[in-house]
């Protein structure tokens, strides 16, 4: 199995690129933030457009690939980390659509129309810029 994304001499994130063009029109957040909502019937998913570029970050310690998305108060940041090499890496959003008032719970993410829907784990941050 590939990886991913790859840092330093590697290959230059060629199926992280592919996954992440899909995401540009699929960002789909399902019951994110509000345990009342996943109680209810799914909603529809929401899918913000593009508003930045895609920027990449080579640090010595880890790559990130980033990118903003959708406009005003439905402004969400996309954040890609990838410390070593394999098939994991950290996945970061931010913005006011993504609050929540819990510490930790389940999300539900899919990064296309073709792509399985998977459960994440997540933790509650905060994300200076």
């Amino acid at each position: 199995m590939s990886a991913p994304f790859a840092c330093g001499d590697n290959a230059v994130m060629p199926n992280l690129l592919v996954m992440a063009k899909s995401f540009v029109a699929w960002l789909t957040l399902i019951a994110f933030a509000m345990p009342a909502l996943a109680a209810a019937a799914a909603p529809a998913p929401l899918i913000l457009k593009p508003t930045s570029a895609w920027q990449v970050d080579y640090a010595d310690e880890r790559c990130r690939l980033g990118r903003q998305f959708g406009e005003g108060k439905q402004t969400v940041l996309l954040l890609m980390d990838r410390f070593a090499p394999g098939e994991y890496f950290r996945l970061t959003i931010a913005g006011q659509l993504v609050k929540t008032f819990v510490e930790k719970g389940d999300a539900d993410i899919q990064f296309g129309p073709r792509e399985e829907e998977q459960q994440l784990a997540f933790l509650k941050g905060s994300v200076s810029v």
